[in-house]
């Protein structure tokens, strides 16, 4: 019985497509607080967090 394989032409593209479109969404909702509640709230919940 063979052990199954990790196909990697499809997981590093299927990785950085991932880690793409989850940067893409962090900085939509960053740039939508900064919207919303001002650059210094911002500010703020980084140096906190």
């Amino acid at each position: 019985m063979a052990s199954p394989s990790i196909e990697i032409g499809a997981l590093v593209p299927g990785l950085g497509g991932g880690l793409a479109l989850f940067l893409f969404g962090m900085r939509q909702m960053t740039e939508s607080l900064k919207t919303v509640a001002g650059g210094s709230t911002i500010a703020f919940m980084i140096i906190v967090y």
